[in-house]
C-alpha cells in the first residue's frame, strides 16, 4: 500500500511538471508572436512582421553550407 501510494505520488509530481513545462513553452511561443514586453518588446512579435528567430540567429555570419 505504501508503495502505491509512492507512486501515485511521484505519478502526480511528473504530471505537474509536464504541465508546468507545457505552460513555460506556450507563453514562449504567445510572446514571440504577439510581443507581450516579456522577451519580445510589443511591435516586434511576429505578427508584427518581426522574426522569431533574430536576436538568436543575429549573431551568425554565414549559413550552414556556406563557408567562411
Amino acid at each position: 500500500a505504501v508503495a502505491a501510494t509512492a507512486t501515485v505520488s511521484a505519478s502526480r509530481v511528473v504530471a505537474s511538471v509536464r504541465v508546468v513545462t507545457g505552460f513555460v513553452f506556450l507563453w514562449a511561443f504567445l510572446d514571440k508572436t504577439f510581443g507581450w514586453h516579456y522577451a519580445t518588446p510589443p511591435g516586434k512579435g511576429w505578427i508584427d512582421g518581426g522574426s522569431p528567430t533574430e536576436g538568436f540567429l543575429g549573431g551568425v555570419a554565414v549559413g550552414p553550407l556556406e563557408t567562411p
